[in-house]
């Protein structure tokens, strides 16, 4: 990404600045990485989640940075063929099984019951594989009643 991000600005890495980390630059980064390199949807969206990952702690050091981190998370992941044979499922779904990874963010917060996470489990579970679902003995049910 500093190759590019040196490119893109025409300023060499070491002065770079935060603000040039901009969405545009990000978004130009990702299209980039798909139409020049010929990476595919994953690599791409793979190079968006671990920027993603980094701007939590941006955020968390930078408090003046909060707009520019708001911007960047707000970048969507591109959808993509599924061709292992799995099924697909809509990604929120997994966005409300891993959570929300810090409370800075400001998307919106959604509910989901366990049978929502229950099925989200479900589809991904590789084929020919036995259930995972734990079964307490009954000797662990007496002991928690008892409680």
């Amino acid at each position: 990404m500093l190759a590019y991000a040196e490119r893109e600005p025409g300023k060499p890495p070491a002065r770079l600045t935060l603000g040039d980390f901009d969405a545009e630059l990000i978004r130009g980064f990702l299209t980039h990485v798909e139409a020049e390199r010929h990476n595919t949807v994953r690599t791409r969206n793979a190079r968006l989640a671990a920027i993603r990952a980094f701007a939590p702690y941006l955020a968390a050091q930078r408090p003046p940075a909060l707009l520019l981190v708001q911007q960047i998370l707000a970048i969507p992941m591109k959808r993509f063929d599924n061709t292992c044979g799995s099924p697909q499922f809509d990604l929120s779904v997994i966005a409300l099984w891993l959570g929300h990874e810090s409370p800075i963010t400001t998307h919106g917060y959604i509910e989901a019951d366990l049978y929502m996470k229950e099925r989200a489990l479900a589809a991904i579970t590789p084929p020919k594989t036995r259930g995972t679902r734990y079964r307490p003995t009954d000797a662990l049910l007496r002991f928690l009643q008892a409680l």
